[in-house]
């Protein structure tokens, strides 16, 4: 199946090739016709690298190995909420950088958790990153309904730093306006 494409000639990757919208594509790498997020590039062959080089060489996961998990991921994981929150901006190389920093720690608690299922060792710096960027998704997520909740406006808020005006994201307006379309092109057919 091919991929659609944009006014312009822009081609569109499905969004299981990469988890961003065109209005994203600056945080994707193309590879061929397709848009691929460009930290799961980084970071899951890395993780994957990581993985079988500590399970290949059999290395026992001690004290430095268990720090490296704790530590080496709190940059990208604060990275990603700074960016979220709208308190960093986007780049590529930075991001680049903190991926590959972090795909080591990640690949440890991989091999950990492949040697010793569910290893709380490894389990418990995962658990805490993902807990700290879900906690910034529903933080900006509360914040975008309370805005909305003060607006005249129906439409969708992003969160952003207190005291600047919030406008809802690109993605956002297009998926609104498609779905509109969408659903008068429904609601005609069942009349």
């Amino acid at each position: 199946m091919d991929s659609p494409h944009l006014p312009g000639g822009t081609h569109v990757s499905p969004l299981w090739y990469s988890h961003h919208h065109e209005e994203q594509y600056d945080r994707c790498v193309q590879i061929g016709k397709r848009h691929v997020c460009r930290r799961c590039v980084v970071l899951y062959p890395l993780v994957l690298v990581s993985t079988a080089a500590l399970m290949a060489l059999g290395v026992s996961i001690g004290p430095i190995l268990v720090l490296g998990m704790w530590i080496l991921p709190l940059p990208m994981t604060l990275d990603w909420i700074g960016e979220y929150l709208g308190q960093v901006r986007y780049s590529p190389s930075r991001q680049v950088l903190l991926t590959a920093l972090a795909a080591p720690a990640l690949g440890c608690a991989f091999a950990l958790h492949l040697q010793h299922a569910f290893s709380p060792v490894a389990l418990a710096p995962m658990t805490l990153y993902v807990l700290l960027c879900c906690a910034a998704l529903l933080w900006r997520s509360r914040k975008a309904r309370a805005v909305r909740g003060f607006e005249s406006t129906s439409e969708p808020a992003q969160a952003a730093p207190l005291g600047t005006q919030v406008e809802p994201p690109e993605w956002e307006q297009a998926f609104l306006s498609e779905e509109a379309e969408r659903t008068a092109a429904l609601h005609a057919l069942l009349k």
